[in-house]
């Protein structure tokens, strides 16, 4: 079962152009292949969410310059839904 699952909407998104190592870039491209992910692009979006809700490191600081009461205000990656694993 992948760990990434295929998109369930569509949001606003911005461009960027990054440069990975070619073994890496390989190996995602099986990954998706494997897992029926539509585009490259999907796939590190959704690494960068998990590594964003992950990181306790990057919550604790985050909290320190947003403040505690902006919680509230969540992110909407903040909203997704955890991946399962087995």
């Amino acid at each position: 079962m992948p760990l990434i699952k295929k998109p369930k909407k569509s949001n606003d998104k911005n461009q960027f152009r990054i440069r990975l190592d070619a073994d890496i870039c390989h190996e995602i491209d099986r990954y998706c292949e494997w897992a029926g992910l539509p585009t490259v692009d999907y796939f590190i979006e959704q690494s960068c969410i998990l590594a964003l809700k992950r990181d306790k490191e990057w919550k604790e600081n985050k909290r320190k310059i947003n403040g505690i009461n902006q919680d509230v205000n969540k992110s909407e990656y903040e909203n997704e839904q955890e991946p399962e694993t087995v």
